[in-house]
């Protein structure tokens, strides 16, 4: 069975369900919020297609990974995501250093002041511009020269440009974590016990493409921006899994420049009035955008 298939299959059980695992939860328990039972959240998946609003969002981030519902499910389905293990650490990747580094810094403020403090992986560049310059061997030496790679244990790397993090999904040792910023400071977010004020407006959000249809993750950065923002995100005509693209991925920056500077220029004026936020450095300096982590540190700098 493939793990689309298996997951699928998995969501269909828990939507039919009677709620047999409704008991387990400690979130709804304390909460006494329906949506935020194991069968609400796999509900609230199906029925939003993806595409959650605010309240839906924060619903999918309020669990706290007890995994107390798995061992309740009459499924056996691995109802929350696992824990990553190993000391979690930010890297911070070539784009974001090449626009001064801001987004790193911001990132390891935000993740101290949501418990979740990140280390500082030793590394410029996970080797994907080799690959996509057509040269899959240099970037294979390059990734195994690595310095946190010699460890040979587990490791949790949290990426700031999405595309890196999948790009090194398969490539770390077993029982490894690659996963995007977004996904590391939402499973923060849900464990917090106090939350600052939220800032006055909403912003616009752009879904950067290697985020919402590489690593499917469209939850945690509205379920952050839910919290953070007093009147949460609106959405451009094309979000989610259906976003556009801003231009600035691959080698069409160097290769096509005047393109990729027309398809940015388009998604910006998609994205209409306001201020724009988005979770890729690269898509950020395209746009002229702001990033989810820099909206997060005025948050928490009040």
């Amino acid at each position: 069975m493939s793990p689309v298939t298996a997951a699928r299959r998995a969501q269909e059980l828990c939507e039919f369900c009677p709620k047999m695992c409704r008991f387990s939860c400690p979130v709804s328990e304390v909460t006494g919020r329906e949506a935020l039972t194991p069968w609400g959240k796999v509900s609230l998946a199906a029925l939003t297609m993806g595409r959650p609003d605010e309240s839906s969002a924060m619903a999918f981030a309020g669990c706290t990974g007890c995994h107390r519902c798995a061992v309740y499910c009459a499924h056996d389905n691995d109802v929350p995501l696992p824990r990553p293990q190993g000391e979690a650490l930010l890297f911070a990747g070539c784009d974001a250093l090449a626009a001064g580094g801001e987004e790193a810094r911001d990132a390891l403020f935000v993740a101290e002041k949501m418990g979740a403090p990140l280390g500082l992986a030793d590394a410029l560049c996970c080797g994907l511009k080799l690959v996509e310059g057509g040269h899959p061997e240099l970037s294979a030496a390059h990734f195994t020269r690595l310095g946190f790679l010699r460890s040979k244990k587990p490791l949790h790397l949290v990426f700031l440009q999405p595309g890196c993090a999948r790009f090194v999904q398969e490539k770390l040792p077993e029982g490894s974590t690659a996963e995007h910023v977004t996904s590391y400071l939402a499973r923060a977010l849900a464990a917090m016990q106090t939350l600052p004020q939220p800032l006055p407006g909403s912003v616009v959000f752009h879904d950067p493409c290697a985020l919402a249809r590489d690593l499917l993750e469209l939850t945690a950065p509205r379920a952050l921006l839910a919290a953070a923002l007093q009147d949460g995100l609106r959405e451009p005509p094309r979000s989610g899994i259906d976003t556009s693209c801003c231009g600035a991925a691959g080698l069409l920056p160097r290769t096509m420049p005047d393109v990729a500077r027309k398809l940015a220029l388009d998604r910006r004026a998609e994205l209409g009035e306001g201020e724009i936020v988005t979770s890729s450095p690269a898509c950020a300096a395209a746009l002229g955008a702001g990033e989810v982590v820099s909206l997060l540190r005025r948050w928490f700098s009040q």
